[in-house]
């Protein structure tokens, strides 16, 4: 028996299965083709497609059915919901993570910056109080010994509840608790988690993060995307200089500069001697 027909097991041999596998997908197709057409048609036409309404402010839609249930990876989380005021808790924090987790980061931050977006209005106020609790909890221990950017990555909401006009000064000195914990945990990262010389990857690459330990010099979009943009955010935070981290023999300075090598941007550190 030839090899391009070799029996599945089942009567059928592999020639057979592959015509009839070609037959099936050319039937469905135009069906597939029809059913776009439809919907393309409806959501263009003036009939009961879908369309945009102006009423709707469609990021306070989302925040307010979503924030307070929905899913980090597998587990179920929730941030808390206070009320109009934004100083009773109606629904407490359902935190499953138990630490500042990169899901609810995610979430947390995008509220905060919608939250600052629409500070001047009073019904913004409640999305700022259940990010401003989240926030309190974790703020002074936030990881700074690196081997994850995913961990370091959720400190992008302390930036939101820092600039927001609601915040307090207790607020504003625990935020930079957390951006301070970051900044440290960035250094370590940098020193332990980023790709060395020698690699089958060459040159290009050195310095880039991994952005988990365990993936052990694998440059993923996460660690191109989350570091650098964590960096670039705190730098911009703190003002011109922040990014020398002073120290070390002889004076040394630690300077992080961005290097942009075939359309990729790695952070990388570089320790200057002197000055």
């Amino acid at each position: 028996m030839k090899k391009e027909e070799q029996s599945f097991g089942c009567g059928i041999s592999m020639s057979q299965k592959g015509h009839a596998l070609s037959g099936w997908i050319l039937r469905i197709v135009p069906l597939f083709a029809m059913l776009f057409a439809t919907v393309v048609a409806k959501a263009a036409g003036d009939g009961d497609g879908v369309k945009f309404n102006p009423g709707v402010r469609y990021s306070q839609w989302a925040i307010n059915s979503r924030a307070h249930d929905f899913y980090a990876n597998t587990t179920k989380f929730g941030l808390a919901k206070f009320d109009a005021d934004g100083t009773s808790v109606e629904i407490k924090r359902n935190d499953t993570k138990k630490k500042l987790d990169y899901v609810p980061g995610l979430v947390a931050k995008s509220m905060i910056e919608a939250a600052d977006y629409y500070q001047d209005f009073d019904w913004s106020k409640p999305w700022f109080a259940s990010v401003k609790e989240y926030g309190d909890a974790y703020y002074n221990s936030v990881p700074n010994g690196g081997g994850s950017l995913d961990d370091l990555n959720a400190v992008k909401l302390y930036i939101g509840i820092y600039n927001n006009k609601n915040a307090t000064t207790t607020d504003r000195d625990n935020a930079k608790t957390a951006i301070g914990r970051a900044t440290e945990g960035l250094i370590a990262h940098n020193k332990n988690n980023s790709i060395p010389s020698g690699t089958l990857a060459g040159d290009a690459v050195v310095g880039g993060w991994f952005h988990k330990e365990a993936y052990n010099n694998q440059m993923w979009l996460d660690g191109a995307y989350m570091g650098s943009a964590l960096l670039a955010q705190i730098v911009n935070f703190n003002g011109d200089g922040s990014n020398r981290h002073s120290g070390g023999k002889g004076g040394g300075r630690r300077r992080w500069r961005e290097v942009q090598s075939g359309g990729e941007v790695f952070a990388v550190g570089d320790k200057l001697q002197g000055a």
